[in-house]
């Protein structure tokens, strides 16, 4: 499942490196402006329901109750999508105008492309918590390979506006429908009904998905937004095309998580977590010193990738990369918080990283430009730092009385 997510967000992210080469800085600024908000509604708007259905629906007992999960999870995104567009409606000419747009109307069509992207992520949450990894890995690559062929298009009719593209590559998620009878299984059977025992079954996980979930993709790319609604449509096709590029890096970090989180929730002994804080420690320390690299390998990342349009995009790609890194090194520490059953780490510590780059970025990026972006999101995953290492050395102390590898 990880080798083929990484397969799939690869081709995706050759595909975003591509376009900002063919498209420029000025138009690609628009394009990530427009993107970053759109991924920012679609957090919202899965209220965290995807990991919950993950987690009901193996547990349900029968088809119907699933059907019944299923169908609550589809109702209340459906009825999200429709507030988010009637509440973005009115203020699309104000907030089209803040982040450089042609018109509200566009920012709107944004709103309802982005339906391709929502329903996309239903239906990959749906085949994984039926356990039908092949399926979830085989869409996930199709969606990714029609990014690359959109590309290819672009390039080949030479069609060069940002907002258009966007679109376009909002709503491609949608070539899947056709197949999507034919990938889940014979007894499911579509509806669109709120269940409230299915709510009140799914409740709990899904808003506590949603505060780490929600925080998580706030941290990716709220700064994009507010660099297009600080700054110029250039500036932010500088910041989209070195957030995008660090988002490589994060990549690792996720899957790291992913792999580790269910064998470290097993560890109790302390035998066993000093010998993890050992592997976890190195791990840290060995992306610290990557973070050191990335300010000598930035530049020649961007001539060989978006391009020599990007250079002036070098310097902050330096902080962000440095700043991936620390989160790479900081997962296999962050795990620990399942073993020592404190899962409201997750949402707190996303909560405080989130508030410190909204109120950094804000205050920062208009006097200093991108490269403000770049320190406040290294700034605040170094509180992330701090903040993870002391209260896991707390918590480990207050389980053994002690500090971990601490000599007998």
């Amino acid at each position: 499942m990880i080798m083929g997510n990484v397969f799939a967000q690869g081709i995706s992210g050759i595909a975003i490196i591509l376009l900002s080469r063919i498209i420029g800085p000025a138009e690609f600024g628009i394009f990530s402006s427009g993107f970053s908000l759109a991924l920012i509604i679609a957090s919202f708007i899965d209220l965290g329901l995807t990991a919950a259905q993950q987690q009901a629906i193996p547990r349900a007992t029968d088809n119907a109750t699933r059907n019944q999960h299923f169908a609550t999870v589809i109702f209340l995104k459906t009825i999200l999508f429709i507030a988010v567009a009637l509440v973005i409606l009115p203020i699309s000419p104000w907030l089209a105008t803040r982040l450089h747009l042609s018109s509200g109307e566009l920012l709107f069509w944004i709103v309802l492309a982005n339906f391709g992207s929502i329903f996309f992520n239903q239906l990959a949450g749906m085949l994984l918590s039926l356990k039908r990894v092949v399926h979830t890995i085989s869409i996930n690559t199709v969606q990714a390979l029609s990014k690359l062929l959109m590309v290819a298009f672009i390039f080949y009719f030479g069609w060069v506006s940002g907002a258009g593209i966007l679109l376009v590559y909002l709503a491609l998620p949608l070539i899947i429908l056709p197949a999507a009878s034919l990938l889940l299984p014979d007894w499911y059977r579509f509806g669109i009904k709120l269940h409230p025992s299915s709510w009140l079954t799914m409740r709990s996980m899904a808003l506590n998905s949603w505060v780490a979930s929600f925080g998580s993709v706030l941290i990716q790319n709220a700064d994009i937004v507010l660099v297009g609604m600080l700054l110029t449509p250039i500036e932010t096709g500088l910041m989209g095309a070195a957030s995008r590029l660090a988002i490589f890096i994060a990549l690792i970090g996720g899957s790291l998580v992913s792999v580790l989180g269910a064998r470290v929730s097993t560890y109790q002994s302390e035998h066993d977590l000093n010998a993890y804080w050992k592997k976890a420690l190195l791990i840290f320390v060995s992306a610290g010193a990557l973070a050191i690299i990335s300010f000598v390998v930035s530049k020649p990342l961007i001539q060989l990738t978006v391009g020599g349009e990007y250079l002036a995009a070098a310097p902050v790609l330096s902080w962000l990369l440095a700043a991936s890194w620390l989160a790479v090194g900081l997962a296999p520490l962050s795990v620990l918080f399942y073993s020592f059953d404190k899962p409201w780490y997750f949402s707190v510590s996303v909560a405080l990283q989130t508030i410190l780059l909204l109120a950094g970025n804000y205050v920062l990026l208009p006097p200093f430009g991108i490269i403000a972006a770049g320190w406040v999101r290294l700034g605040s995953q170094l509180v992330i730092v701090m903040f993870t290492i002391g209260l896991a050395l707390y918590t480990h102390r207050q389980k053994f009385q002690r500090l971990p590898l601490a000599q007998s």
